[in-house]
């Protein structure tokens, strides 16, 4: 009598296949660091119209930031801090301030371009500036690219309620104009970022700015295309195993 052997069909389930799958995608996925702390740019040498200073950032890369254009003067040795209260430069994206008195000091008036140039390029930069224009005269810094006021508020001589910071919307430079009247506080620029310029048509006594980030702009895998690929071979194999 001939003996026939019983197979079982062997169906994957699918808590298995999706489940592999999460965890596949987990794994595979780059974690991201919450709570990033800005670094601020420690400012080291300076020239008639230029600055060089040096930025690390949370996974240690160190960035070369170099200011150049038209300058009023400059701090690279620290002293008196103008960069008070911390509260006016702290955000969900800063956690504290600038940690020195360094700062590139500007006055403007004309046409000349400033510019700000990363080596290698950050991600999503931060630009803290200090007493733009006065309580009753205006002062613009016209970027090349759109910002995010991040925080403002009162600086070292002026209450909160004598200082007011804007984002006047687009410009015919390709960015967003910052007006300031006695203005304080951080912004952001958003996205992979090498160079960043900015004119300053009006002219007063002078005011500052600094600059930080927190991370290098570093390639992302393709995890869910990887996983999906995976997961069609599992699929697959499974699929065989049933019909042997």
């Amino acid at each position: 009598m001939p003996c026939y052997r019983s197979y079982r069909t062997q169906t994957p389930h699918p808590c298995s296949l999706w489940g592999r799958f999460l965890c596949l995608t987990l794994l595979m996925t780059p974690c991201v660091a919450a709570g990033a702390t800005v670094g601020w740019v420690d400012w080291t040498e300076r020239g008639g119209d230029w600055l060089v200073g040096e930025l690390i950032l949370t996974d240690g890369t160190e960035v070369e930031v170099r200011y150049d254009g038209g300058l009023f003067g400059s701090r690279i040795d620290g002293g008196v801090s103008y960069w008070v209260p911390e509260s006016t430069y702290v955000s969900g994206e800063a956690e504290h301030g600038p940690p020195t008195g360094d700062m590139v000091i500007l006055a403007g008036g004309d046409e000349s371009l400033h510019t700000l140039t990363f080596s290698p390029p950050v991600l999503d930069p931060v630009v803290a500036v200090v007493s733009v224009g006065r309580p009753n005269l205006l002062v613009e810094y016209q970027f090349d690219r759109p910002f995010t006021i991040l925080s403002s508020g009162g600086d070292y001589w002026s209450p909160e309620e004598d200082t007011r910071l804007v984002d006047a919307g687009p410009n015919d430079r390709g960015g967003d104009t910052l007006q300031g009247w006695e203005g304080s506080g951080t912004l952001q620029f958003a996205g992979v970022v090498e160079q960043l310029s900015w004119t300053i048509p009006l002219r007063e006594g002078w005011h500052g700015l600094t600059v930080g980030a927190a991370k290098a702009p570093v390639p992302e895998p393709p995890a869910f295309a990887l996983c999906l690929t995976v997961l069609v071979g599992l699929c697959g194999a499974r699929s065989r195993r049933g019909r042997a």
